[in-house]
């Protein structure tokens, strides 16, 4: 052991300066657990409990997201069902109201057509009246100025519009 001692003195240590600084080290290593560790340790806890709590809230947000997502993703998936649905209720819808507007357009077509045709017939009625009447004076002009003014005009105009009308 002197051997050892020996060979630590030529290097420069001294074995009572060692001892010294053991006892210091022991000395502040015990002050240090004391004093400074548990405070560190407790504020080393605190920090562990808030990041695990971090790690336990992003874990329990992450599956709130999810379901979220999920939901999400039904709530698009029936609303394009609706849509779909609204859209082809209102292309049947727009059949609807052509057709009908086609079937109302045609009636008043109809309707116009058929009034035109009566409307023509009453026209055609009351010129062939016309035509009658001014024919009928014509040949009573005709005959009194054949027969010379010896014909009753009343008489005459019956007689000529009777004789006209059973020609017809």
């Amino acid at each position: 052991m002197e051997f050892i001692i020996d060979t630590l003195a030529k290097v420069g240590f001294d074995w009572r300066m060692g001892l010294f600084n053991l006892i210091n080290f022991f000395i502040v290593f015990l002050l240090i657990k004391r004093f400074i560790f548990p405070p560190l340790l407790r504020v080393i806890d605190e920090r562990k409990k808030m990041i695990q709590e971090g790690l336990d809230n992003f874990t329990q947000s992450k599956t709130v997201m999810e379901v979220a997502e999920q939901k999400a993703k039904e709530i698009i998936s029936q609303a394009k069902k609706e849509g779909n649905i609204i859209v082809e209720k209102s292309h049947d819808e727009a059949k609807t109201v052509a057709e009908t507007m086609r079937n109302k357009a045609k009636e008043d077509v109809e309707k116009l057509v058929f009034e035109a045709k009566t409307h023509i017939k009453q026209e055609k009625k009351q010129m062939k009246e016309e035509i009658r009447a001014e024919a009928v004076s014509l040949v009573v002009e005709v005959a009194k100025k054949l027969l010379g003014n010896e014909m009753d005009s009343k008489k005459s105009t019956k007689n000529i519009a009777d004789i006209i009308k059973s020609i017809q």
